[in-house]
This record gives C-alpha cells, sequence and structure tokens, in this order.
C-alpha cells in the first residue's frame, strides 16, 4: 500500500494498483478502473486533487457527487437476475442455462466478491484463468455475467458495468462437430416396429414431419387434422429448472407451424 499526501494507491493481488480518495463526508471514492502501474494510479489521484481544488475555489463548476453504492456481492446479483428472470417467464431451458452457467463457471471464483471490487481487469483474469474451458462455454459465461452486472446497474448497486467491453477468447479449441448416420427406410420400419404401439408413430412424426421429440410429446389430438391432411405444431415439453417437464409455446418466431402429414406411398 502506498499513500502520499493526497489519496491512496493499493496493490490488488492480480498485480494492478487501485487508487482512492476521501470525498465530502468521509466516503472514500475508488477510482472507475484499476492501473497496471503506480504511476498511472497517482497521475489520477493528482487529476482529481485538481479538479476538486478548482471546484472548491470557484474555477470550475462543481460536479455532482454520486451517490454512495450498498455492499453487495456478486451472489446478491445473481439472485436479483435469476428472480428477475423467472418472474419474466423465461424458458425452463434458458433458465436452466443460466443457473448452470452460474455455478460451474461464475460463482466459485467471483460468487463471494463485492460487486465494487470486480473491476475489467478482474474479469479478464477470470477468463483467463478458465484454459480448459471451450470458447463456447467462456463466451456464454461471460454473457450471463454481463447480464448480471448490468441488472445490478440498473437496480444502482454499480455506477457501470465493468465486463461490457470484456470479450473471450483464448479457451479450449472448439471439439469437432459430431457426425450422425441418416438411417434408412428399413432401419426406421424396425425401430418403429419395437416401439410399443402406443409410440409407433412417434417415429413416423419424427422422421417424416420432421418434429422434434419435445414437440412430439406436446401435440394433442386436436392438433392433427386428418381431413387436411397437416398437422398445427404449436407446443413442445421442455426440460425444467429442477429437471420436470412442462409444456409451453415453441421457442422460436412463429407461434405455430403447420406441416403436411399426407400419407406415404
Amino acid at each position: 500500500m502506498s499513500r502520499a499526501s493526497w489519496g491512496k494507491v493499493r496493490k490488488l493481488p492480480s498485480g494492478n494498483f487501485q487508487a482512492s480518495y476521501i470525498a465530502e463526508g468521509g466516503r472514500r471514492v475508488n477510482a472507475p478502473a484499476t492501473f497496471t502501474t503506480k504511476r498511472a494510479a497517482r497521475a489520477w489521484l493528482a487529476t482529481q486533487q485538481a479538479r476538486i481544488s478548482a471546484e472548491e475555489n470557484g474555477m470550475a463548476p462543481k460536479q455532482a457527487e454520486k451517490p454512495p453504492l450498498p455492499d453487495k456481492t456478486l451472489q446478491q446479483a445473481y439472485n436479483l437476475y435469476f428472480d428477475a428472470c423467472e418472474r419474466r417467464g423465461l424458458s425452463p431451458g434458458t433458465l436452466r442455462s443460466y443457473r448452470s452457467h452460474w455455478n460451474a463457471h461464475i460463482a466459485p471464483a467471483l460468487g463471494k466478491m463485492q460487486l465494487q471490487a470486480i473491476t475489467e481487469d478482474v474479469i479478464k483474469g477470470w477468463l483467463q484463468g478458465k484454459r480448459s474451458t471451450s470458447d463456447k462455454k467462456k463466451a456464454e459465461s461471460l454473457s450471463t455475467l454481463q447480464r448480471i452486472l448490468q441488472a445490478a446497474v440498473e437496480q444502482k448497486w454499480l455506477y457501470e458495468n465493468p465486463a461490457k467491453d470484456v470479450h473471450a477468447t483464448g479457451g479450449r479449441k472448439k471439439a469437432a462437430r459430431r457426425s450422425y448416420p441418416i438411417l434408412t427406410h428399413a432401419q426406421l420400419e424396425a425401430i418403429r416396429a419395437a416401439m410399443p404401439p402406443a409410440c409407433a408413430i412417434a417415429v413416423d412424426l419424427g422422421a417424416w414431419c420432421a418434429l422434434r421429440s419435445g414437440e412430439v410429446c406436446a401435440l394433442r389430438r386436436k392438433d392433427i387434422d386428418l381431413v387436411e391432411g397437416v398437422i398445427k405444431v404449436r407446443r413442445a415439453v421442455k426440460q425444467g429448472v429442477r429437471g420436470n417437464g412442462s409444456r409451453g409455446p415453441r421457442k422460436v418466431l412463429q407461434a405455430c407451424v403447420t406441416l403436411p402429414c399426407r400419407p406415404r406411398s
């Protein structure tokens, strides 16, 4: 820790330096970002001291003091954000994805940290420590973190989002896409014959009408029009956050898709 005649400079575990000073009322004001050198931190303090001196002497208009921030952790910000997502009615799959990113990638390193201590450098260091994580997972986890921090900004727990200009790169290389064999007509018929009678039609719907498994499970009798020869796909079964299934609208731009289901020759 380094203290000069005005302000304070503190070396962080990351190796960067944090600058701060005491404002009116005894409130400590931290620099909006950390610095890679002590000289840069002291330069910021000198600029702030000159500004405050000019304001006190009437040489410059006084800047409005920002309201003090509450002491909140990232865990509290996550709870705030996740509860809001549930109230908005996001799909179970989306909620499950957010929770997975939080539990596996964000919470272990950052969950207990005070929001004001989470800087852009802290976030970059967190990403650099995830070298064994794929680029896709890193990008998804960073996106979730950005949303959580933005919720904290909107709640006035932060002045600005420290993750807004951070990008995820340099993770584990993406695994090669798996190739899947295309079943022959005879193989499909064999699978259909092996199914319980009540479930055999699911094979036809998936193979010949290109329905997803969740869409097949959500079909109702009124969705199938044998006279017109069409299927109206309106809903899908989705896996819930706790593993339970629920029926809901399809997560696509079109709420309903009409597909032909003419008899096969």
